[in-house]
């Protein structure tokens, strides 16, 4: 997949190109129905398919306090959009100058002299341009003026409601992390590295490694079980998420591997939740959360299956 980061850089292919236009944010499966669309547009007339996204999230410009927690970096997203097929990506910067541009400025300039669409499929309530004045209608008229075809494909619906990254967020406040997984078609994810801790969990008997630098939502407080991968290589686990308050400590997330021994500290972590175990509580002694904890380990050796084999140390704290 090739990556351009300004439509500016965009280089036109001799060949056709089709077209979607979107934030794109945790790639869910109506995400995948519009790539779809997109693809199989672009097999059908021998086209290059590009997506067009946008860095940071508009409203983050628009509306700062309004902006969304994201459910994907711009390094996962173009992960998934290089697995899902697209050909090229386009990233563009979104500022001020380029909130600027009228619906047809937009059309005319980026999508027709500087990609060279043939045709632009885009979901239906899909808005651009100035104030976001321009909508589907407005592109199919300016497709039949300057020669390309229009698509707007419907919302994709899971139990009568329509899949949106909004309501993925509303799952993951909740800590609803089965939900979220079938509404992107895989296992919510965090990346972060390990820092050093206040060496708790080591004094509990559990040792964990401590999860920072993480630029995504993050789930609800409470206990999860998951499987993360560090360096190619995938292990069983417990999260915990939450203010650790039977210390009335600060607000931490700690992974617990099961099954591993190996040193993390330093190392990038991606966390993939598999369901919650229970919310974060108060516990009366460190005794009575030491007993919790291997309950909660419990719990999350039957979810995750056999490869949550017993025993493991990782010298984290």
């Amino acid at each position: 997949m090739r990556v351009y980061r300004h439509y500016d850089e965009f280089e036109s292919e001799p060949v056709a190109a089709v077209v979607t236009v979107g934030n794109f944010d945790g790639v869910h499966l109506g995400h995948r129905r519009i790539l779809a669309e997109l693809l199989d547009a672009a097999r059908r007339i021998e086209a290059r398919s590009v997506l067009m996204t946008f860095e940071p999230h508009p409203t983050a410009v628009l509306n700062p306090k309004a902006a969304p927690a994201l459910l994907t970096t711009q390094a996962m997203k173009e992960r998934l959009l290089k697995a899902a097929g697209v050909e090229a990506l386009l990233v563009q910067p979104f500022d001020a100058s380029f909130a600027s541009l009228l619906p047809e400025e937009f059309v005319e300039q980026v999508l027709i002299e500087r990609i060279g669409a043939k045709a632009v499929i885009v979901g239906s309530d899909f808005v651009f341009g100035k104030d976001g004045k321009g909508d589907l209608g407005l592109l199919a008229e300016m497709g039949l003026r300057l020669g390309f075809d229009t698509l707007g494909v419907e919302p994709v619906a899971w139990t009568d409601r329509p899949i949106s990254s909004t309501w993925i967020r509303d799952c993951l406040r909740q800590g609803d992390v089965e939900t979220a997984a079938r509404l992107l078609d895989r296992p919510y994810e965090i990346e972060g590295a390990v820092e050093k801790g206040s060496g708790r969990g080591a004094g509990l008997g559990y040792p964990t490694a401590n999860l920072g630098g993480i630029q995504t939502m993050v789930p609800a407080s409470g206990i999860y079980a998951a499987r993360v991968e560090i360096e190619g290589r995938t292990q069983p686990a417990v999260v915990y998420i939450g203010d650790r308050p039977t210390f009335a400590d600060t607000r931490s997330i700690e992974v617990h591997l099961l099954g591993a021994s190996m040193s993390l500290y330093g190392l990038p972590l991606t966390v993939r939740f598999v369901s919650r175990i229970r919310e974060d509580r108060k516990f009366d002694s460190p005794a009575a959360l030491k007993a919790q904890i291997a309950v909660d380990i419990a719990a999350a050796r039957n979810i995750l299956g056999p490869d949550a084999a017993r025993g493991f140390s990782h010298g984290q704290t």
